[in-house]
Parts: C-alpha cells; sequence; structure tokens
C-alpha cells in the first residue's frame, strides 16, 4: 500500500503524472521533456528529426504512433505483453517508484506512463493504444512474434545458466545451432532484442564482447579458466532441454545433492527453507570453481560438529556433491563426467589425520577443531 510519505517524495516529479481520468498519447507525451521524448525517438529509431523542437517532436510522435507500438512490439516477450494487456480493461497497472528500469522502459516506448491515481502509483496505458493492443492481441502473427521472442530469451538464459559467460558470437553460433533465431532476429535483431530484454530487467551482466550470469563471479577471469580448458569439448544440449532451463531456471537436482540435502535434514534439524537456501549459495561457490576448503569454509558456518566421525561425513557428503555439480569452468560438465570412476576402482576418500587441516574449513588442525 502506498504511503502518504511516499507520494509527498513523488507528487513533485514530473515523471510522476496526477491522474484524474484517461490519458491520451498528446496529453502523455507533453508531460514529458526533451530528454524523455529523445528515448522515445533512439528507441524507435526515427532519423531526420533530432532537431525538432520539443512540439513539433510530440507532433511527429503522435503521427508514427502506430510504428512506435509495432516496434515496442518487436522488442517484448510474453511477460511484458501480458502486463500491457492488464492495463487494457482499466487503463493502468499498479506499480512502485523503486521500479527504476522497468519504468524507465515503459516510459521510452511511449506505451505506459508513470503516474498518481486515487493515492497509488501506476503505469497508465493511453488511450491511443487501446485498440491497438486489442487487435494484437488476437492476431496471429504477433502473437506468433512474441512466443518467438520468448523462446529465444528462454535459450539465452539456458545457455547462460549452463556455461556461464559465452562471448556474444560463441552465444548466438549456439542459438543458431538450436534453431533459436527466426529470420527476423538475424544481423542485430536478436541482440537488439536481448539488450532491451536486460534494459528492463537487469538479468545479465552484458558487455560489448560478452554476457554472463548474474551468479558468475569474475566474467573475465571465467573466460580465461575456459579458454584454458582447450582440450573440454562443451557439454551439448537439446534445443527442448536449454529452452526449459531458461523458462524454470533451476539445474536439474543431482542424486548427491539430493542425498546431501536428505543428511543435513535429519542430521541437523535445520529448517527445510534455510538448508534450500544454504545449499543454492553452495551450488554458486562450486560453479563459480571455488576450492573445496573455501566452499566447506562457506557453508559449515551454519552448523557444529559433534564428533570427528561427523565432521568427516559432513566433508565427504560435500565432496561428492562438489564432484557431480556442473561448472563453468568445466564448459557445463561436472568432473564426474571428465574422470569418472570405473567400476571396483578404489575409493579416494581418507581419513582426516589429526595434524591436517580440519573439513570444518576452519583452518585450525583437525586435533584442535572438529577432533577434540
Amino acid at each position: 500500500m502506498t504511503t502518504k510519505t511516499e507520494l509527498k517524495k513523488y507528487q513533485k516529479d514530473k515523471k510522476w503524472i496526477q491522474l484524474t481520468g484517461p490519458l491520451s498519447l498528446s496529453e502523455a507525451l507533453h508531460t514529458m521533456t526533451k530528454d524523455d521524448l529523445e528515448h522515445i525517438r533512439k528507441f524507435m529509431n526515427l532519423k531526420g528529426v533530432s532537431k525538432l523542437k520539443k512540439a513539433d517532436l510530440i507532433e511527429k510522435l503522435i503521427e508514427e504512433k502506430e510504428q512506435l507500438f509495432l516496434h515496442a512490439l518487436e522488442m517484448m516477450d510474453l511477460e511484458r505483453f501480458k502486463v500491457l494487456e492488464e492495463a487494457i480493461s482499466t487503463g493502468y497497472v499498479s506499480t512502485h517508484p523503486e521500479q527504476l528500469s522497468v519504468i524507465s522502459w515503459w516510459r521510452k516506448t511511449s506505451l505506459l506512463f508513470s503516474g498518481i491515481q486515487d493515492e497509488n502509483f501506476v503505469l497508465v496505458l493511453p488511450t491511443d493504444y487501446q485498440n491497438m493492443l486489442a487487435q494484437a492481441s488476437t492476431d496471429a502473427k504477433m502473437q506468433q512474434m512474441l512466443r518467438e521472442n520468448e523462446e529465444f530469451l528462454a535459450g539465452v538464459k539456458g545457455l547462460t545458466d549452463t556455461y556461464g559467460v559465452l562471448r556474444i558470437e560463441e552465444l548466438f553460433r549456439l542459438l543458431e545451432e538450436l534453431a533459436l533465431v527466426p529470420d527476423r532476429l538475424s544481423g542485430g535483431g536478436g541482440m537488439r532484442l536481448l539488450q532491451e530484454f536486460d534494459s528492463y530487467h537487469a538479468y545479465y551482466q552484458l558487455h560489448n564482447e560478452w554476457i554472463a550470469d548474474l551468479l558468475v563471479d569474475e566474467p573475465k577471469k571465467m573466460l580465461k579458466l575456459i579458454d584454458k580448458r582447450k582440450d573440454i569439448p562443451m557439454k551439448t544440449f537439446s534445443k527442448e532441454e536449454i529452452v526449459n532451463l531458461g523458462k524454470f531456471g533451476e539445474l536439474p537436482k543431482t542424486k548427491e545433492f539430493e542425498q546431501f540435502e536428505t543428511y543435513l535434514l535429519t542430521t541437523f534439524q535445520v529448517p527445510k527453507p534455510e538448508v534450500a537456501d544454504l545449499l543454492a549459495e553452495t551450488v554458486v561457490d562450486i560453479r563459480n570453481d571455488y576450492p573445496f576448503q573455501k566452499v566447506m569454509e562457506h557453508i559449515v558456518r551454519a552448523f557444529e560438529f559433534s564428533s570427528k566421525a561427523e565432521a568427516i561425513e559432513f566433508s565427504s557428503q560435500l565432496t561428492k556433491v562438489m564432484n557431480s555439480t556442473p561448472r563453468w569452468a568445466l564448459k557445463g560438465h561436472a568432473p564426474l563426467e571428465l574422470t569418472p570412476v570405473q567400476p571396483g576402482a578404489a575409493s579416494t576418500e581418507k581419513t582426516v589425520g589429526r595434524n591436517e587441516p580440519c573439513p570444518c574449513g576452519s583452518e585450525k588442525k583437525f586435533k584442535k577443531c572438529c577432533g577434540k
């Protein structure tokens, strides 16, 4: 619920129109600064009008409103289109001033403008776009375009989640191989769609030369690690696997992960939500190629060992998770996939000596820590 303090703070901000009823595109544009209008012009890539005065630029934008609408739709996924559909019945959707990237994106498309109505923060749809939007909701070609955009963006998500960081040319090579780039997105169209998605969601670390998952700690360093592993081929996935990973955003749980999860829940009596959060952080550490000692140090803070045997068992369980978790530096492979254990091979697990570092990561000797 909007507080009076928040309303007072933003009521004098020109970006927040005081609304008393429906808003036309002309009325909305007249509330904007020349710089705001320039953002719309640049978004549309409208040439030869940069030197127009404010009133003339507004007139030109109104004249081109159908092209503005179509161009904005070309840069959308289904999530953003559903926001517009929600606005058809009431003329607006709820928002909050802290959603800066979302609000800025809608304003530069001219499809939604930030306003205050009945003491609530909203994004209002100009009446000029009502019929266009209603028609687009039932237009087969428009809906196909949105589905293609959705699948393309899911593919990008899936690939960055799998490989962590990719050079832009490599990203598009993989997208092409997976048949995720329709003709209209070839050339610069796909990159523009990706940039507009990130402008709205702030979902990636996006550079001119590379793109990285937000969870990759040091993308440039990770790229160097990947480049050194020339003997390791990229793990391959089907189009369906990559798209589903992009849509749902979670790696499939390995049996080792599930066993460790069960072990933590039953041995340490930690609430399930806390275990889920701890394991999510641990998987990120592993995928970032942190050494065992550092991964152990991060997770063990939440636990206390009652015996040497318990500390060793914890260490053993974590080792199994680390060996079975896909890593970005290994191009989507888990260590076990590259060095499979042969049937009948001797176990590599060892007993921790009393004078060795404690497996909990405290940097103390085992005998002075968990081995007391």
